[in-house]
């Protein structure tokens, strides 16, 4: 096996953010700057990656994840704060639009000394520059500044420069983006070529299709972290769930009335343990008029305790625990951590001016004990004031259901040395045919599968002519995608989804179903898409299949995801035994008709 090309040793980056620019100089006048004139900013953390010759690379990772500072670490542009980065071979790098070219220069100008500063002049340079104008198709513009060139023509003129001698090492940052799809099926099939005469390609972008479409591996960075390397396809659909959780974490967030950091533990849901929240809440829609002490929240199952949060005690928010509260300021309207005159700990739910109103509570359930209905909450109390009801509601997906109303004050006064009001809260709510939501009766999300969650995917299977379950078909005979769904509520319009991708990422066919209703009499059901015949050619293709509310083909996205399950399945199309010839990846079909032309 060869040794590598690129290859980087446990690899950090820090630059430092002065705090003014008289320490920046400073600094760079080789004076003593203190370290508290200035912030450290790591964009990578101990990166070790191995590239060998001959590999196209894709990079991805959002923006700030480090991925462009690993590229100039490669280009030996700047130079690591700890490890060590090995490059054999010379670079050329395509970083960022503005970047190798004089804006004052034209096209032709800027070509040249490109080449001479290659080692290229005179009449090969002069040939390279015709091959070069060919492959960009800049002929009427390169006699022109480069200052006058839109960003797409700039990328183009950039691309075919860098490629137009094959460089060992290709470095291409997000340059391409700005060009159109043609030229970027020109350049993909120009990198293949030049990976085949042993060019390394590393190539970043946001377009996962392209990266698919463009390279045989896929680097993920995430907060200047390698998290996954592998093939583009599935480093791909990791990449993807990623940026869906976290803009599931925002809508969260928004309606369970939360902080982003509270809220980022409901993303630890597993088959073993599902996280709830719990909270308190006026019946007015706010905090009590008179402040409720809350002293301990028990989790209980079949009456047994599992674990306690003391409220007002150490580590009551602790996320490690079990139950605890939540209590980000500003947005929650749990009181300080307070003591009785006893000792007893306590805090009160009361007007603290949070954003969102009321006191919540984050309850961990471990599913291998028992069902829902096995469970409950313990919660011990000052009581809720007279004349005014304070609710504890569980959030099931959707809305926020009530368990339960707090009992009230007997008697007058505020004399919380008395006894405290203990009360039991059952999730049995939660099992109810009509609260449904995240119960035993709807499946565990993978990170592949998002959407609203009101209606769901119960099943997904591929039929044949004879209703026999396939994930083998030919082309030109029936192909029938079955699905089985379940509703929580009534949705008057869901419309259903079949999309087959390329092994490329590409989309080769995306079906949309009529609507179809969920209502009281009826809220699940089967539908079918049948491919009959099926037209799409030979090879392996993967299979999302979605659940939208009110999705139409008018439409370029699915705005409204109920449930998604993407790129989950797989299939493969086979050709007809007596057909040799390749017919693409889909064989539309044709009308022929002759006539003679003789008069």
């Amino acid at each position: 096996m060869s040794d590598p090309i690129i290859r980087l040793d446990r690899v950090s980056k820090m630059y430092r953010l002065f705090h003014s620019p008289r320490y920046r100089m400073m600094e760079a006048l080789g004076l003593p700057v203190s370290s508290s004139r200035y912030e450290e900013f790591w964009p990578l953390r101990d990166i070790s990656l191995e590239i060998k010759a001959g590999e196209r690379v894709g990079l991805v990772g959002r923006n700030g994840a480090g991925k462009s500072t690993l590229l100039k670490l490669i280009a030996d542009l700047v130079q690591p704060t700890e490890g060590t980065v090995i490059v054999c071979g010379a670079v050329q790098a395509l970083m960022e639009l503005g970047t190798g070219f004089h804006p004052e220069f034209t096209g032709r100008e800027n070509v040249l000394s490109s080449l001479a500063y290659q080692g290229v002049t005179g009449g090969k340079a002069l040939r390279l520059l015709e091959d070069i104008l060919e492959f960009s198709e800049l002929e009427d513009f390169i006699d022109k500044p480069i200052k006058t060139y839109s960003a797409g023509m700039y990328s183009r003129l950039a691309f075919a420069a860098a490629t137009a001698i094959r460089p060992e090492i290709l470095i291409i940052d997000e340059i391409l983006g700005a060009g159109d799809a043609y030229f970027a099926g020109k350049s993909a099939k120009r990198m293949r070529t030049l990976t085949a005469e042993g060019t390394t390609v590393l190539f970043v972008s946001h377009d996962m299709s392209a990266v698919q479409m463009i390279c045989d591996r896929a680097v993920w960075i995430e907060r200047g972290r390698v998290v996954g390397d592998g093939d583009p396809i599935e480093i791909g659909r990791l990449y993807a769930a990623s940026i869906r959780k976290q803009e599931e974490l925002r809508l969260r967030a928004i309606n369970l009335k939360l902080s982003r950091g509270d809220v980022s533990e409901l993303l630890t849901d597993s088959e073993a343990e599902r996280v709830f929240i719990v909270r308190f809440v006026s019946e007015r829609g706010g905090a009590p008029s008179t402040p409720v002490r809350f002293y301990d929240i028990t989790l209980q199952h079949r009456d047994e305790a599992i674990d306690k949060a003391i409220v007002g005690g150490a580590a009551d928010d602790d996320r490690n625990q079990r139950v605890h509260l939540l209590t980000a300021k500003g947005y929650m309207d749990w009181g300080t951590p307070q003591s009785e005159v006893d000792g007893r700990a306590f805090r009160e739910f009361a007007d603290c001016k949070g954003q969102y109103r009321h006191a919540p509570v984050s309850v961990r359930i471990p599913l291998a004990l028992g069902a829902l209905a096995d469970f409950s909450v313990r919660v011990a109390h000052s009581g809720s004031p007279v004349g005014e009801d304070v609710l504890c509601q569980v959030f099931d997906g959707v809305e926020y259901i009530t368990l339960g109303k707090l009992k009230k004050v007997e008697g007058h006064g505020s004399d919380h040395l008395r006894a405290s009001i203990s009360q039991t809260f059952s999730f049995a709510a939660l099992a109810d045919e009509t609260h449904i939501g995240l119960s035993q009766h709807e499946p565990v999300r993978s990170d592949f599968v998002y959407g609203e969650g009101t209606a769901w995917i119960d099943s997904v299977d591929f039929l044949d002519s004879s209703s026999v379950s396939r994930r083998v078909f030919s082309f030109g005979e029936m192909l029938t995608v079955e699905v089985r769904w379940v509703a929580k509520k009534n949705i008057s319009c869901m419309a259903f989804v079949v999309c087959l991708y390329g092994m490329d990422g590409r989309c080769v066919t995306q079906v949309v179903s009529p609507f179809v209703a969920a209502t009281d009499s009826g809220r699940s059901g089967l539908i079918r898409a049948e491919f009959s015949p099926l037209m799409v050619g030979k090879g392996d293709y993967i299979v999302s299949v979605g659940i939208f509310d009110g999705l139409t083909e008018a439409q370029a996205t699915g705005e409204k995801p109920l449930d998604v399950h993407d790129r989950q399945y797989r299939i493969r199309i086979l050709a007809p035994t007596d057909i040799k010839m390749d017919r693409g990846q889909v064989v539309h079909p044709v009308r022929w008709s002759s006539r003679s032309t003789e008069e």
